[in-house]
């Protein structure tokens, strides 16, 4: 347990909490002033995080504050407010209610082929939009793409995002990363890479593949994700899920 307390600050009325951890607890609250919900995330950091952990969870958190504030658009999780302290982190968010989409696997496989692929398109959607804005996200994955109650698809955790670049980009921190299945190869173990869209496009192969399949992939097994993949999908085409036309578009992908 922290030896750091969470609180609550001040502007807002915890409605109900999430989840919590050693390090990090996620709310629903309503902010006093301005009566509406949102999500607030909370990092409390204790004198057992030391001093590297601490800064590279800031640079990640702060990195993820300055992307969705460039990117403020439909289909990105929107800042509303944050606040810095000695030991702990807070970061506001709209909408208030979202689920991860790795966390959303019992409800895509009781919903139609036609439904998941509505989904797919939404998301590259977002991504494109991204994109547009000369942003590579760098760290996609079940855990960084939301639904909302309305099953609108959302993009968030810009923590490792970065702006495109031809120029060679000084390897990035993975230490936190606990998705690692989605890193792509020419990344994972890389001093140095170009940060272009291909950083994305793997991880959004596999992604599609997740929403259309209604079938999660393993998230820490980087070494052998696409046999795993290639095995699955050769199941999906059999059973006629997922066509293989879209089935050489992920593999394609990745």
């Amino acid at each position: 347990m922290p030896d750091v307390p969470v609180t609550i600050p001040e502007s807002y009325e915890l409605v109900r909490t999430i989840s919590t951890s050693d390090m990090v607890s996620e709310h629903i609250v309503r902010h006093r002033t301005e009566d509406i919900l949102l999500r607030l995330k909370i990092f409390g950091f204790t004198s057992a995080s030391g001093a590297t952990t601490r800064r590279h969870s800031r640079e990640q958190l702060r990195s993820d504050i300055t992307f969705m504030e460039e990117l403020e658009q439909p289909g990105i999780i929107r800042v509303f407010d944050y606040s810095d302290s000695k030991n702990q982190f807070s970061i506001a968010t709209q909408p208030a209610e979202v689920d991860k989409l790795s966390e959303c696997f019992d409800f895509l496989v009781t919903q139609s082929v036609e439904f998941r692929q509505k989904l797919v398109h939404q998301f590259l959607a977002v991504l494109q939009r991204i994109h547009d804005r000369r942003v590579v996200h760098r760290n996609i994955s079940g855990n960084a793409v939301f639904l909302t109650p309305k099953h609108e698809i959302y993009i968030g955790d810009f923590g490792l995002a970065s702006h495109l670049t031809d120029r060679p980009t000084t390897r990035m921190e993975t230490t936190l990363v606990t998705t690692t299945s989605y890193l792509p190869p020419e990344v994972r173990g890389a001093e140095t890479f170009i940060c272009n869209v291909k950083s994305d496009i793997f991880s959004a192969g596999l992604l599609a593949f997740e929403i259309l399949s209604a079938t999660p992939l393993p998230q820490d097994s980087p070494d052998h994700i696409i046999e795993i993949l290639k095995v699955l999908m050769n199941e999906q085409v059999d059973n006629r899920i997922i066509n293989s036309t879209t089935a050489d578009v992920i593999l394609k992908a990745v």
